[in-house]
């Protein structure tokens, strides 16, 4: 990691091209989700997962990343946040 990087800030990408809105999600793809959580694909490993696959990473090595990372992360939400 570089040293000019004390802190990572995460925001959503919008305005959405449905409404227009903002909206930001701290979870995954509820779509891949078991009742256990989240799982690599059949087969699959964290060690045999290609990351750039689809230009995204898979939601378990981004939160392996996140709790490794020695930098500071902060979620930039837009709007209200209870």
């Amino acid at each position: 990691m570089t040293p000019d990087v004390g802190t990572v800030l995460l925001t959503g990408n919008g305005p959405s091209p449905k409404d227009g809105g903002h909206a930001f999600c701290s979870g995954g793809d509820q779509r891949i989700r078991g009742r256990d959580g989240y799982r690599y694909a059949e087969g699959e490993t964290a060690e045999t997962i290609d990351p750039a696959r689809a230009g995204r990473l898979h939601i378990l090595e981004v939160q392996r990343l996140m709790r490794t990372s020695p930098k500071a992360i902060i979620a930039v939400v837009n709007g209200w946040a209870a």
